[in-house]
């Protein structure tokens, strides 16, 4: 860790044209877009839909069945009974993740004599990751695929471009910058018309910066207030024109560009040209900076309410265009088309076309922001569908995965219609359009529980090695044993002892596991060895029994689950668990293995030998004793392999038919026929179906989409719209869309419950949110909140009645609108104890003298106090550090004190307790702690999942908790030494290879996630209170968190249960305690001397206490791994109080050419502290980066 007045790192290794026009003869010789359209004419012949009856199933199984990794990527499909195939009809299988999902694509499956025999492979893919299997008879009446070259360029207009604020593509900047600019002009003008000059140009200065840019000379203070303020995302709207336009004639230039690109990239610049450059060029965009300037420097009412008009009028056309010719539609012609228009005929450029040119599939939004979420499909000249049938319409990414927009009616061969994709942009991701007609035969869909646990099984586990699923390391441990229990017999035969106990020492290890006491250097060589994977084939059996145990006992498991896993439990047993006097084959190979390290010599270890051999076989393959040519999952017969074949089928699809009634009961599974080779005819044939990809995405639904723009819950304007949240803590993230917008949210209270209602402003938001609480629409507040010192909410209520109350969220600025006016919503019902829990604090140190030291003590001396103050007595709180002089500290910091905290002395307390947190703070490094190096004291993730495991097992009901505070401290979570685990929340103040920083006493994110604690928010708003603060001072610092222990700490779903802990209980709410708000920062304009000055306006409930500013110079680079812990001098200014809320200092060391950093930071003298404003400054130019304001 790092020192310095700003945060530092907490340890010091630093990883991981001009205008287009094209004539009709150069058209005319340019390529065609790659489609297939069927016409009229040709069109297949039809059969009237009947009811079905098929029979039959499709198993996961191993593309390669004798052999490791145990991928389950192959779909072996058995069917009877499937319905006779017109010519121009394909029998199709997808293998989704839900109904609509994307997902894999087993094509044109041989029906014979009305059935199927057949293999669908899928490298790379585990199958059992899937849920739902149809099978659909259809052909294909349409087809088209975009040009690849072109394809490139029209993305950077549509999609994602380099450059843009958070890649926006250009087309999207546009018109987004472009209804800014609408907006604001209307400010001005309405501004104007009530006489208020200084706003008028207040928004008169908004709309040039919008039009500029951050990078544009011209951008800057233009009403001379002394700030520069922009509403925009300060990437200007001039230059997103400009690289449209060029986006535009790359792609109309590229090799392989069709007459519709060309012909709409020709349009689109069109457009683009009538708002001009703004340069010169006497386009609209000259008129209207012509018209602002004068605004800006009149004096006169009345004169700036005409300017202010035309601004409106000349920001109107920019945006939407202007309709010249009464044809009643903006066109893309001189004089017309605008943003609006530009964008549209964007669009228009990737359309898939039919051949004639007149029927398409088009991306167009689904509401009033700029997302190509949607498809607008119109055609004619379709073959006309039968009754029951529809027409699928799909969309092929690169990779050539399927996604299923929808089904479409269609009349006469004759489609129109909207498919909505919910908010993802279609035009990144997918290069082509298919619609078939037809209809869905069969469809099954495994269940969701039961399912979950067969996962685990057969593809990922929590606590193995690689998250190998427990069915996978079974019979992959299996293997290799096999193998050096044949090398031990080898061994032996060749006369060679030494080398055979050597291989059953390997058996023996393989079997146990490193965390089996029997594990061990059983050759007495000095050295344990073991070829597995460490944990252990036993414990596999274990945990593999378990799982499918419970996937049996799920109240959706069918019956053919239950039947498979008593299959693969008869195997399993047929192992045994290897415990003495188990007559089973593990406990005789380990008693045959002990034989041979006490043979005397080779002679005699032959024999133990051949034993070892011949169990080994058994265990891996099983034996085929009732002699019928296959091995069964029967008493002493099937072994790992028929285990996991077995676990395999418990996900076998019984498909039935759409048509057919449901049966009540799920279909009993078909006979066993257990196989140790590939479980197909001879005669079937492999469909490989084209690239199949994950199905990971969101997956966009057909259903109503929600109304235009917005975040998810849009439809909520009205107290009768209300939409609902639970009050479990789980944010809800939303945004004030569009000028006036409000939201409003309800939820259910129980009479004399408190509940804590929670706003947090994400970063790169300038929400300033507004509360008002009412028991019924249209009734008396109940409490309001809108304070100036703070942009958030937090309220505690108990409610007088039980039923629901309805909250109304609006913008402080209702003017203000958009995607970066985000707020982040949670309601908290709060427990009625107040039992604080267990504490174990640990202070790490790595050397003498560590001028870090101070800050870690800082930090954990700040959390044993939170804990004191928030009721917990010395018996509860278990402190280790080097110093045992300091207040609290119970033991010096070693690892077997630690353990010994966690096994023994948390485990006497916990009979009175409902959690433990351990707090762990050191310099870090992966896959490490240090507890005292100095002493040679650490330890490894791996210790301290072990540890507690120990401890969650004598006390299931122990919710646990651990934050790490250091560099790197997120390879406790991610790896194979991950201490995640499901219920158990992990806190890292970084990620796996990054640093993490210090504060002036202590660090920056442990300031915050105490600071957020202390006022009572959740754990999980503790920490995005942190994560937030630490990336905008410190953007190398990424913190992490998990509690759903899926080793990932970037993802939602952590929240669940972070969401529900914290201090705040009913009746010991803290003290209203509020954070510094630092709500706007001025920019800075060093003179030729590099001198510039400082200026922030904080606010507070109570007395600011400091404010300072911490100067990243050009030249800085954060330490290297190279460089020891050695307090880094950065250049700091203390800001004095200048009244008003303001704070200024002069500051002279602007003096090397490039972009300077500049932080803020406040402290109240409550010891709250304010999150960091950061901005960029480039001497020379007035480029300056800053936050937008909220007030």
């Amino acid at each position: 860790m790092h020192t310095n007045l700003n945060p530092p790192p907490t340890r010091h290794s630093y990883r991981r044209q001009n205008a287009f026009w094209l004539s009709l003869a150069a058209l005319l010789l340019l390529p065609l877009i790659v489609l297939v359209a069927y016409p009229k004419a040709a069109a297949p012949t039809l059969h009237a839909r009947a009811l079905l009856a098929l029979t039959g199933g499709a198993i996961p199984q191993d593309s390669t069945p004798d052999a490791p990794p145990f991928t389950t990527d192959r779909l072996a499909i058995e069917l009877t009974d499937v319905p006779a195939l017109p010519v121009d009809r394909q029998f199709n299988a997808y293998l989704l993740k839900g109904a609509t999902a994307t997902g894999l694509l087993c094509r044109d499956l041989p029906v014979s004599n009305g059935g199927v025999n057949t293999n669908c492979d899928f490298p790379g893919q585990n199958l059992i990751r899937y849920d739902t299997l149809t099978f659909v008879q259809e052909s294909s009446v349409f087809s088209s695929t975009l040009p690849t070259a072109a394809l490139t360029y029209l993305r950077q207009a549509l999609a994602e471009a380099s450059g843009p604020p958070a890649n926006l593509g250009y087309g999207i900047g546009l018109k987004t910058e472009a209804k800014l600019l609408a907006d604001h002009a209307g400010f001005a003008r309405d501004a104007a018309n009530a006489d208020n000059l200084a706003g008028a140009k207040r928004h008169t200065e908004h709309v040039l910066n919008i039009l500029y840019g951050e990078a544009d000379s011209r951008y800057g203070d233009q009403d001379n207030d002394g700030v520069a303020t922009n509403p925009g995302d300060g990437y200007g709207l001039l230059v997103y024109r400009q690289k449209l336009y060029d986006a535009m004639q790359s792609a109309a230039e590229a090799g392989d560009a069709t007459l519709n690109i060309q012909t709409r990239a020709a349009e689109v610049q069109t457009a683009l040209s009538n708002i001009g450059n703004g340069n010169g060029d006497g386009a609209w965009a000259d008129l209207f900076i012509e018209k602002a300037q004068a605004l800006l420097a009149e004096s006169d009412t009345a004169a700036a309410q005409t300017l202010a008009a035309q601004m409106a009028g000349l920001a109107m056309r920019i945006y939407q265009g202007e309709e010249l010719n009464d044809n009643g539609e903006i066109e893309p012609i001189v004089g017309e088309g605008g943003a609006q228009t530009a964008w549209r005929y964007a669009q228009y450029a990737a359309d898939y076309l039919t051949a004639d040119g007149a029927g398409y599939v088009r991306y167009i939004d689904s509401g009033s922001s700029v997302s190509n979420d949607a498809l607008r499909i119109k055609m004619s000249g379709l073959p006309a569908a039968n009754a029951g049938e529809q027409y699928w319409v799909y969309l092929v990414g690169d990779d050539g995965s399927y996604f299923l927009a929808g089904a479409v009616d269609g009349a006469n061969g004759a489609l129109d219609a909207t498919l909505s994709a919910s908010g993802r942009n279609l035009a990144g991701a997918f290069n082509a359009a298919r619609i078939t007609v037809g209809y869905k035969i069969a469809e099954d869909m495994l269940p969701t529980t039961a399912l979950g646990y067969l996962c685990t099984a057969l593809d990922t586990a929590q606590g193995t090695p690689g998250e190998t699923g427990y069915g996978v390391g079974l019979a992959t441990q299996a293997q290799i044993l096999a193998a050096h229990a044949g090398f031990a017999r080898d061994s032996a035969q060749a006369g060679n002892l030494t080398s055979a106990r050597q291989h059953a020492e390997h058996v023996l290890n393989i079997l146990y596991g490193e965390a089996d006491a029997r594990y061990g250097d059983h050759d007495n060589d000095g050295l344990p060895t073991n070829p597995g994977d460490g944990y252990g084939l036993l414990a596999y059996r274990q945990q593999m029994d378990s799982t499918l145990t419970q996937a049996a006992e799920s109240s959706d498991a069918s019956d053919n689950i239950r039947t498979r896993v008593a299959q693969v439990q008869t195997a399993l047993t047929n192992i045994g668990d290897g415990a003495s006097g188990d007559p089973h084959w593990a406990a005789l190979l380990i008693e045959s293995s002990q034989g041979l390290l006490a043979a005397a010599n080779a002679t005699e270890a032959q024999t133990f030998g051949a034993q070892m051999a011949g169990l080994a076989g058994r265990i891996y393959r099983g034996e085929d004793l009732n002699d019928n040519g296959q091995i069964e999952p029967i008493q002493d017969e099937g072994g790992a392999l028929v285990a996991f074949r077995y676990a395999q089928r418990a996900a076998e699809y019984f498909p039935q038919a759409v048509d057919a009634p449901v049966a009540t009961a799920t279909p009993s599974p078909s006979t066993p026929a257990a196989s140790v080779t590939p479980e197909t005819s001879p005669t079937s044939t492999t469909s490989t179906p084209t690239a199949p990809t994950p199905t990971t995405t969101g997956t966009p639904s057909t259903a109503t989409p929600p109304p235009l723009g917005g975040d998810a819950y849009e439809g909520d304007d009205q107290c009768s719209d209300a939409r609902a949240i639970a009050t479990d803590g789980i944010v809800q993230r939303r945004n004030f869309h569009q000028t006036g917008d409000s939201d409003w949210v309800k939820f259910d209270a129980t009479s004399g419950e408190q509940y804590l209602i929670e706003v947090n402003i994400p970063d790169n938001s300038v929400a300033d949110v507004a509360l008002e609480l009412v028991a019924a629409c249209g009734g008396t507040v109940l409490e309001a909140q809108d304070f100036q010192f703070s942009p958030g909410v937090r309220l505690d209520y108990t409610a007088a009645n039980t039923g629901s109350l309805y909250m109304k969220f609006a913008n402080h600025d209702p003017e203000r609108a958009g995607d970066t006016v985000a707020y982040e919503l949670s309601v908290r019902q709060l427990s009625a104890s107040a039992a604080p829990g267990l504490l174990i604090i640990v202070a790490g140190q790595i050397k003498n003298n560590d001028p870090v030291q101070p800050n870690i003590y800082h930090v954990t001396d700040a959390v044993y106090q939170l804990f004191k103050d928030k009721g917990a007595t010395d018996d509860q709180i278990y402190y280790l550090a080097p110093d045992l002089s300091r207040t609290g500290v119970d033991a010096s910091a070693t690892a077997a004190n630690l353990e010994a905290a966690i096994t023994q002395w948390a485990d006497e307390q916990a009979a009175s307790a409902q959690s433990l947190t351990l707090y762990l703070m050191d310099h870090g490094g992966q896959d490490i702690f240090y507890l005292d190096k100095l002493r040679g004291e650490w330890i490894t993730p791996t210790d301290l999942h072990g540890w507690l495991n120990k401890l969650e097992a004598l006390r299931p009901t122990l919710n646990i908790n651990v934050i790490y505070e250091a560099c790197e401290s997120g390879s406790f979570i991610a790896g194979d030494g991950s201490i995640s685990k499901p219920g158990r929340v992990v806190i890292a103040s970084t990620d796996d290879v990054n640093l993490a920083w210090a504060s002036d006493d202590g660090a920056i994110f442990s300031d915050h996630f105490l600071d957020s604690l202390r006022r009572g928010e959740s754990l999980y708003t503790s920490f995005r209170s942190a994560q937030i603060a630490a990336q905008i001072a410190h953007p190398q610092q990424q913190p992490w968190i998990d509690g759903d222990g899926d080793g990932v700490g970037t993802d939602d779903a952590s929240q669940t249960v972070a969401a529900q802990r914290g201090f705040a209980f009913a009746g010991t709410f803290p003290d209203e305690i509020w954070p510094p708000f630092i709500a706007e920062v001025q920019p800075i304009e060093p003179d030729e001397q590099g001198r510039g000055v400082l200026r922030a306006q904080v606010r507070d409930d109570v007395n600011v206490d400091s404010v300072w500013a911490v100067i990243y110079p050009p030249s800085y680079s954060a330490p290297a791994e190279s460089e020891e812990l050695v307090q880094e001098a950065l250049p700091t200014a203390v800001l004095l109080d200048q009244g008003n809320d303001w704070y200024g200092a002069r500051f002279d060391g602007f003096r090397e050419n490039g972009t300077d950093r500049v932080v803020f930071f406040a402290d109240d003298n409550q010891g709250a502290h304010a999150r960091p404003v950061s901005m960029n400054v480039q001497l020379g130019s007035n480029d300056v980066y800053l936050p937008l304001i909220r007030r």
